[in-house]
């Protein structure tokens, strides 16, 4: 005879069986994939960097297109386009300065940051390793392409593999590793500041020009000039998996991962480089396994939003501008890579598992990529209410670019 549970048990039954209806499993309005040179060659794998989307509502992604083996690996710096109904447009490969015309070398080419302006021309940082059967060494490179997927320009940045950061402050691109360079729309270098005491991860600009380097544990504030205003060594030893955003009332928050592996610090600080708050976010769940970075946006009324995780939990806090917080939730999904806001509503990506947060920080909408994924990857971008995942996923015998488009509800 099966037993008749208690009461309280037939209540928490029920709790949870209206907490899971109330989480609806998404299917996307279209998905795109895309693996490079897969119909040429076996054991093609092609990695999703970043993506955006251009003021055409055309999505773009920089990506890695890798041909594994040990005497023909190849790697190349590919651009991809989709239209806004998953329509491939072009596809671009970076021709990137060479250091030499030494035909015994061989050159590995790899994409990270990408942002787009206004008229749809794309800017990213591109990594050069160059080897030989004495030596390996790198050189770092800003490339451009037009809407039309034609390349426009290439700027050496550096002898080294230092530039991490990437963004536009009107009609200038910014970079920034171990040096802050600025360059106009059309190439033309317009400063260049060594900067060896702070090799920057993340850049963020303010209203007034102003803009802050953090990662590489330290924070930096400069002027619109370029003038340093001030700096600081982060607070904790940990690592660079951080960034940063000027809120509306002008302060500076920052993030950084620190140690038990997934727990994050967030930190608020004034103009004058002042600490106002700062709070540890624990670690979503034991783990032993890699952990994502620490995730930071704000809301129109000043609230805002933290994501830390690592390979076997995620939390998602709300907080106010005071550092009080409203919620603070933990799930058991996996690694966290990027999240976006829409109207206090909470989106992340990250394992190959997208997810929505309401207001109140209850889970309601999910939606998996039913294959394999690279852990380490994902990446978001939000156009009006279409809501952008990207991933490198298992296909074709390799992995590649896996994006899908979701429509807010």
């Amino acid at each position: 005879m099966r037993a008749v549970p208690a009461p309280i048990t037939v209540g928490l039954l029920a709790f949870v069986a209206i907490l899971a209806a109330c989480t609806a499993a998404v299917t996307p309005e279209w998905l795109a994939t895309y693996n490079h040179g897969a119909t040429s060659s076996d054991n093609r794998i092609t990695w999703l960097n970043d993506i955006a989307v251009d003021s055409y509502s055309d999505v773009l992604v920089a990506g890695t297109a890798i041909q594994t083996g040990l005497s023909e690996r190849q790697e190349e710096a590919v651009f991809v386009k989709f239209s806004p109904t998953g329509e491939r447009m072009w596809v671009g490969k970076a021709a990137l300065q060479r250091t030499d015309n030494d035909g015994s070398a061989r050159f590995f080419d790899d994409t990270r940051a990408l942002v787009v302006d206004n008229q749809g021309n794309l800017y990213s940082i591109a990594i050069t390793q160059r080897t030989t059967d004495d030596s390996t060494t790198f050189s770092s490179h800003l490339v451009s392409f037009n809407r039309n997927g034609e390349q426009r320009w290439t700027r050496k940045l550096s002898d080294q593999e230092d530039m991490r950061a990437l963004a536009l402050n009107g009609d200038q691109v910014v970079v920034a590793g171990l040096s802050t360079q600025r360059f106009s729309l059309t190439g033309n270098k317009l400063s260049h500041v060594d900067r060896p005491e702070h090799s920057a991860w993340h850049i963020a600009f303010n209203s007034d020009g102003s803009y802050a380097l953090t990662g590489g544990w330290k924070i930096s504030l400069f002027s619109p000039a370029g003038d340093p205003l001030w700096q600081t060594d982060a607070d904790q030893e940990g690592t660079a998996l951080g960034e940063s955003l000027f809120t509306m009332d002008d302060d500076l928050i920052t993030t950084q991962s620190v140690e038990p592996r997934g727990a994050g610090l967030v930190t608020r600080w004034n103009q004058s480089g002042q600490k106002i708050w700062q709070k540890t976010l624990t670690a979503p769940a034991s783990s032993y396994g890699l952990m994502g970075p620490v995730l930071v946006e704000e809301d129109y009324r000043g609230d805002l939003y933290f994501v830390t995780s690592n390979a076997d939990g995620r939390r998602i806090a709300k907080l106010d501008g005071l550092g009080g917080f409203y919620w603070n939730k933990t799930s058991r999904s996996g690694i966290v890579k990027d999240m976006a806001l829409i109207n206090g509503e909470v989106f992340v990506v990250g394992d190959g598992r997208n997810e929505k947060y309401d207001t109140n920080g209850q889970l309601v909408a999910e939606s998996k990529t039913g294959r394999s994924v690279q852990i380490t990857q994902g990446r978001v971008a939000v156009d009006g209410d279409l809501i952008y995942a990207g991933y490198a996923a298992t296909m074709d015998g390799g992995m590649g670019l896996h994006i899908s488009q979701f429509k807010n509800r």
